[in-house]
């Protein structure tokens, strides 16, 4: 299977720089898979699951909300956040997680209610990469 160079890109780090054969991104109309010589476009990216397969093996991480740039033979992503399943404190992830729910419950403006909303949004990204991490490595 043809390959192209995947990028992904935080505020913090160059998170993944190598050749993949395909990818499944989380967009905000939902998943869009590339493979080698996609026609370019550039996709708003949700809070979720990446899913990368190299040597025809699937792995995923999980990136926070940012941008996709794809041509014929580079993906690059540019996000808050990228992380890989054994990067994540389970422990620390479902706090957040409830802290977050917590606060949607709670009276407060519509901006407030959006932000909450991402941020739990991206705790539920980070516990279900977490969880396919752990069902796959058993």
């Amino acid at each position: 299977m043809a390959e192209f160079e995947l990028e992904i890109t935080t505020p913090e780090r160059q998170f993944l720089k190598e050749p993949v054969e395909m990818v499944i991104l989380p967009g905000e109309n939902g998943e869009l898979g590339v493979l080698a010589g996609h026609a370019p476009l550039v996709l708003v990216l949700k809070s979720g699951a990446v899913r990368i397969k190299k040597d025809g093996k699937w792995r995923e991480c999980v990136t926070a909300d940012g941008y996709a740039m794809v041509d014929r033979k580079r993906v690059l992503l540019l996000c808050q956040m990228a992380e890989w399943p054994e990067e994540i404190d389970e422990r620390l992830a479902r706090e957040e997680e409830q802290r977050e729910k917590e606060k949607l419950r709670q009276a407060q403006s519509r901006r407030e209610f959006i932000i909450t909303r991402a941020s739990l949004a991206h705790a539920m990204a980070r516990l279900r990469v977490l969880s396919h991490h752990s069902i796959n490595n058993e």
